[in-house]
């Protein structure tokens, strides 16, 4: 009888100690789930609003001649920006920012030939601006008197080249905040104090999100022969392409000439990811679930550029002297039929 009356016991007092950590965890849930709702709200309604699932364009496939001379290429070009309230956060945010800012400036410097102190002066009225209208908002009880917080800086006044983007990957040294061993945190302990360690390592093995940078792609058409061609080659120009959002994306595409006649071929597919819009500038917010692009086809055609290169001058000088309105030559070779030259002038 004892026993059975011990048993019940024990039982309902696990029965109490359960109900009351499910209550304990029901509250918590529910306090976070008002905190989010009442002071987080406002900024995650804002990071809504500027959130969308883009399309991503797909790199334009390249156009060689008959001996595999490159006549038409992409070469990607990168406006170059930093998301300054990565740096505000928190406290640790900000020893990491001036941890690494000496290191950034520099080697930003090296690649947009701007001075280092330039570019420093830059970031930190920036990242000033940014915490006085964080402060002014945080003071204000009603959100629609809050300002737009000023995030994103733009850096480069132009578009800087991969070979620059590379280099920068490369040689810049990235300070990372690490975890303090035993001995370190018995330190800390004693001395009763809060330190930040870093670790050093090249950019390119740091997530670049992580970081506040951003390098966000600028399609660029090149020509090596210049204005050798250019007509049959063509032109491409950005069109507007719906995303699944609804709207509207700039995807280059084929005008004139083989960049039009060949456009599905050499177009490529694009891809699609969520992105953030920091005033203008687009940053991918989670680079590993994107589902990238697939380059377009690479099209070999049968032009001989140093024919055309020839031919086109004589042609120009023909035209001059004659002063005609315009001049065509035309070179196919009889046996396949391959056209080996199709140059246009007029004056």
């Amino acid at each position: 009888m004892a026993e059975a009356l011990n048993l019940k016991r024990r039982i309902f007092f696990r029965s109490v100690i359960v109900s009351a950590g499910l209550l304990v965890f029901s509250i918590a849930i529910a306090a976070r789930i008002v905190y989010v709702q009442q002071v987080e709200g406002p900024e995650w309604k804002s990071r809504a609003e500027n959130t969308r699932y883009r399309i991503i364009p797909a790199t334009r496939g390249n156009i060689f001649s008959d001996d595999g001379s490159l006549l038409v290429t992409s070469v990607p070009e990168y406006r170059v920006g930093i998301d300054l309230s990565v740096t505000v956060r928190h406290s640790a945010d900000s020893a990491h920012f001036y941890k690494n800012l000496d290191s950034l400036t520099i080697h930003l410097s090296s690649m947009l030939g701007e001075p280092a102190s330039t570019l420093r002066k830059r970031i930190l009225t920036a990242r000033s601006r940014l915490l006085e209208v964080m402060a002014y908002n945080q003071a204000q009880t009603d959100t629609a008197l809050w300002k737009i917080e000023p995030r994103y800086l733009s850096i480069s006044p132009r578009p800087i080249a991969y070979e620059k983007k590379k280099w920068f990957f490369e040689q810049t040294q990235w300070a990372s905040i690490r975890k303090a061993t035993p001995e370190e945190r018995a330190e800390d302990k004693a001395l009763n104090r809060r330190k930040f360690r870093f670790k050093w390592q090249p950019l390119h093995r740091v997530k670049l999100f992580a970081t506040g940078l951003n390098f966000e792609l600028v399609p660029n058409r090149e020509k090596p022969f210049r204005n050798t061609a250019s007509r049959i080659l063509g032109k491409t120009d950005d069109s507007l392409v719906k995303d699944p959002n609804g709207s509207a994306v700039a995807v280059m595409r084929g005008s004139t000439g083989i960049e039009k006649s060949f456009n599905r071929l050499l177009v490529g597919q694009e891809g699609h990811g969520w992105f953030e819009n920091l005033r203008g500038s687009w940053r991918p917010l989670n680079e590993s679930e994107e589902h990238h692009p697939v380059p377009g086809l690479d099209l070999h055609t049968t032009l001989n550029i140093n024919m055309q290169d020839v031919t086109e001058a004589a042609l120009l000088k023909a035209v001059k002297q004659y002063k005609a309105k315009y001049g065509v030559a035309i070179v196919m070779e009889t046996r396949t039929g391959e056209i080996k030259l199709l140059p246009t002038c007029t004056t």
